[in-house]
């Protein structure tokens, strides 16, 4: 990913989730498509495939047909595509502490406009009492969870099946 240079990474950044999902599954997409769903311009996400392709990183889907338009790209493999994500995580908390250097000049900068960063600071308690007061006037209505039912069944569930 660095030989992309910034310019390259941030248009893979911006067209990778539309090959592999944030849990890892892979998906199959044209370059039209990409450039699309993106908003990245057609050369540029013509370029990284290109590249990605010739590295090994993306290969052509199964059936893909002749035609610039019809070729559809994968991830290579699953592997690939867990290194992918770890790899934008990575890209992302690089952009962000850069953005953050670039919002808060130290005191000693030339030009700097004396900002600093915010300074860290405990959390607030949580407002249980708030919450406990909403609940019971119906206003708030607490979400335990998908499986919240199955805690209530017995543990001994092949009795439920046995009539």
């Amino acid at each position: 990913m660095h030989h992309l240079g910034s310019e390259g990474q941030a248009t893979w950044a911006r067209m990778m989730f539309y090959l592999v999902t944030t849990d890892g599954r892979r998906s199959v997409q044209t370059a039209l498509d990409l450039a699309g769903l993106s908003q990245q311009p057609r050369k540029a996400v013509d370029m990284i495939l290109e590249y990605l392709l010739e590295a090994g990183i993306l290969r052509l889907a199964y059936g893909s047909k002749g035609g610039a338009d019809q070729t559809r790209y994968e991830v290579a493999h699953d592997a690939l595509a867990s290194a992918l994500l770890e790899w934008h995580s990575q890209y992302v908390l690089g952009q962000t502490r850069a953005a953050t250097d670039r919002s808060f000049p130290t005191r000693g900068d030339a030009g700097s406009t004396g900002a600093s960063p915010p300074e860290s600071r405990p959390a607030r308690d949580f407002p249980y009492r708030l919450v406990r007061d909403a609940m019971r006037q119906g206003r708030i209505v607490p979400f335990l969870g998908a499986g919240v039912p199955l805690s209530a069944r017995p543990q001994d569930s092949s009795s439920m099946w046995q009539k």
